[in-house]
This record gives structure tokens, sequence and C-alpha cells, in this order.
């Protein structure tokens, strides 16, 4: 068997029940610590039950004629073996001598032998304990910035709250925004809520429920600029407006306006114009909105030109296979616009229905 430490003193100074938390003892020897960290060294210890695995020890030893002291933490190796206390057990002989006021953690560490690193770890904190009161602080890098506080308060019965996260796929930084009040609430549900429809509030607590309204309740507005040069050329190139919804979606234009600055030069030529589904040349897209002659785009002064959607309008059937999931663009017939070199504004005002 390997050399056992001789001790000088040795005593356990948590209580609790020998062989389930673990134990911290104090004990001094006159061995190195070479010694006191050879595999085995605590084997007759260990095989009696007076140490196991996780228990701590903090001794001072003298190390060739210069007294010394640190940490360690018993392993099974050898039947019973002490290696230096790592960083990962740090937070336990904190929690252990109670010290629940530290200003710095990193002096802490440096006056109980655990060296300077802050980063000591917990399997749990508890802030305060069953009648009596405690909370968690989390202070940021700038000075006199104020904290983050973590604090109970009584519940109606002795039940925990529990805050947790669902699985992640990826890093996620969640930010409390500032309410600009100094009370404010969280929002949070009271049962399933139904995809793609509105939440509303239940109760005047910060609690919402489903409305039962979806999103296809809701007319949506779009602006959209379109330079003359992109109106002279929607022919061969429809100008995008919208862009397509997702799958099994599908843009229901209400009505639209075409709000054009005149310039100096009028248009010419071209043909009907409309918003189309998808971006087909020379104006072949499925139609969603009525006609607007190409007569009318001559005009030589700033005008709106209103169109009507299909919910208004002798548009006729709106394909899946042509429509659904497609982008709306501006286009025309017949021919391109020329000379002209006023600009729009296009406003859509529109739904977007499920097609699933």
């Amino acid at each position: 068997m390997a050399t056992q430490i001789a001790w000088g003193t040795l005593a356990k100074v948590t209580g609790g029940i020998s062989g389930t938390a673990p134990e911290i003892f104090v004990g001094s020897t006159d061995q190195t610590a070479a010694v006191i960290t050879t595999a085995g060294a605590i084997a007759t210890q260990y095989g009696y039950g007076i140490f196991k695995v996780g228990d701590i020890l903090w001794i001072n030893y003298d190390q060739d004629g210069t007294p010394g002291q640190n940490v360690y933490t018993v392993t099974a190796t050898s039947g019973g073996s002490l290696v230096t206390y790592t960083e990962a057990l740090g937070g336990a002989l904190l929690a252990a001598n109670n010290l629940d006021d530290v200003d710095s953690v990193s002096t802490a560490r440096t006056n109980l032998g655990l060296g300077i690193l802050d980063n000591v770890r917990f399997a749990r904190i508890d802030g305060g304990a069953s009648g009596s009161a405690g909370s968690f602080r989390s202070y940021p890098s700038a000075a006199t910035s104020g904290y983050l506080a973590l604090l109970g308060v009584a519940n109606a019965g002795d039940y925990a709250v529990t805050i947790s996260n669902a699985s992640h796929g990826q890093a996620t930084v969640y930010s409390i925004p500032d309410v600009g009040a100094a009370t404010g609430q969280i929002l949070v549900k009271t049962a399933a809520l139904v995809d793609g429809n509105f939440v509303g509030a239940s109760g005047t607590a910060g609690k919402v429920a489903d409305s039962g309204y979806g999103v296809n309740n809701v007319l949506l507005y779009a602006s959209v600029a379109v330079s003359a040069a992109e109106f002279n050329g929607a022919y061969a190139a429809p100008k995008l407006l919208i862009a397509a919804p997702g799958a099994n979606k599908m843009i229901i234009v209400d009505r639209m306006e075409m709000v054009m600055t005149f310039v100096s030069a009028a248009y010419a030529n071209g043909g009907v114009v409309f918003a189309q589904y998808d971006s087909t040349a020379n104006g072949a897209g499925v139609k969603a909105t009525n006609t607007e002659a190409a007569a009318d785009f001559f005009a030589v002064a700033s005008a709106v030109f209103a169109f009507i959607g299909t919910s208004n309008s002798t548009v006729g059937v709106l394909p899946f296979t042509t429509c659904a999931n497609k982008g709306l663009y501006l286009s025309n017939a017949t021919g391109a616009f020329t000379t002209g070199d006023s600009t729009w504004i296009v406003k859509i005002h529109y739904r977007i229905i499920a097609t699933a």
C-alpha cells in the first residue's frame, strides 16, 4: 500500500450524516504535498468510511521545511486518494463557510486558498430559506449602474415557481425592455395558443389568451416606390410590390393606389396596367386587381390612379399553382410605356390568407 498520510490533526467542520452529502475536513501533517497527493495516500480512512468520494480536505502541511496549505478532494483512485481541489468545486467551500456577504469573490477565494478566479460553480444556490427572505443580484461591469435582482414573493401555498427554457437550436439572448415606468408586466399565456391567431389581454395582471381571431382578419398595407424607368420597363420586367408570403399562403388585394408625381414628360404607348401574381413578363400573370387603361397614364399632371382588388372586381379564378406563395408585381399588357419621367408610389391594401 502507498505511504499513508500521517495526520497531526484531523477534524470534520461540517455537520450532516456521513456517507451522504460531501463533507469538509481540516487537517495538518508534516508530510509534503507530493506525499499528500500520492495515489492511495488515504486508503485507510477511505476504507473505513471516514472519507468518501467528493469530500473536501483543507490541509496545512510542511513541504521540505516550508509550511504550506492547499485544498483537496477525495477520489476512489487506488482505494482512496487526494487530488488538488478543482475550479468546478470552488463554490462548495464558500457555501460551507457561510460566506453570504462577500464583496470580492476573488479576494475570498484567495483567502480560502482557492486561487483568484471568479468563476465558482454551484449545483444549486439558495437565496435565503423557508421563512427567511433572500434574493440574487447580478451587477454590470460599469460602476454605480444598478443591478438585476431576482426576488421571490410569498405564494398562496408552499409552491415552487420555476423559470426554465424550451430546448433551443441556437444561442439566444432575451432582453427585458424598458417600459419607461417604475413598474411593468411581462405577458404570459394562460393556455395553449392557436398558430396564426392574435392574442388578447386576459385580465389586467399581464396574462394573455388566444383571441380566436386569425391574422387573415387584418388588412395589411405596403408602400412601394417605383421609378420612371421601372414603370417603363414593367412590361418586360414586372416590378415587385409584395414578396411571396410563404407556403400555403396567398396575397389577396383589397385595393391599390398608384400615386404619380408628374415631372416633365408624359408617358406614351403601353397597355392596360394592373397588379399580377408572380413576375411573368408582358403582363401574362394572373391578375390580382382590375386593369386601368393605358391612355389614363398619359396624364401631364400629378394624379392618383385607384384600383380595386379581387374581392370587388371581376377577376376570376386564382389557381394555387400560379397564385399561392407568389409575390405581387406591377405590370402591363400589350407593350412597354415610353418617354415618361414621372415617379410613382404604389400603395397596396391587402390580406394574406391560408390556402391549407
